[in-house]
């Protein structure tokens, strides 16, 4: 499967997800404004912040998510977590195995530790990563290792 088609795969995805909660407008809104972000079977942790929408998976770990304003309209589920705990309004720390998550519209922060970590974005924003396995792509570009040492990266410009 090239990159192109991966990328054009992944925004059908976001698209089908933010229709229902965003509307037909936010979605070309959420599509010609960004680029793509694509996380694979990656152990160690990954951090997004960023506007639009992210899928995703943790086989075993934690995710933290936090909607940064509140009041834009962003559409978070968890599925799967074994425990939560509730940090403050805004911030909800989910844990267990076989994790699923989507964050949709809006601009949010989504922490991923642990094993098997999977995620596709669309939108703009940032990803942290630190790792010792698994994969990344930024933009449709070719998939390269996860860094083992902190690094930042940008999506969507």
């Amino acid at each position: 499967m090239t990159m192109r088609y991966r990328s054009v795969l992944l925004a059908a995805v976001v698209a089908a997800m933010v229709a229902p909660a965003a509307g037909a407008q936010s979605v070309d809104r959420y599509l010609s404004a960004g680029g793509t972000l694509s996380l694979r079977d990656g152990v160690g942790s990954a951090a997004v912040l960023a506007r639009g929408g992210i899928i995703g998976k943790v086989d075993h770990g934690r995710v933290r998510i936090r909607d940064l304003r509140g009041d834009d309209g962003t559409d978070i589920n968890v599925w799967g977590e074994e425990w939560s705990r509730e940090i403050d309004s805004r911030t909800t720390v989910y844990g267990g195995k076989d994790l699923r998550f989507r964050a949709l519209g809006g601009a949010w922060r989504v922490r991923m530790k642990g094993r098997a970590i999977d995620a596709s974005a669309a939108g703009r924003g940032l990803v942290s990563l630190r790792g010792t396995d698994g994969t990344f792509a930024i933009d449709g570009d070719e998939y390269r290792d996860w860094p083992d040492e902190p690094s930042r990266f940008r999506f969507g410009d």
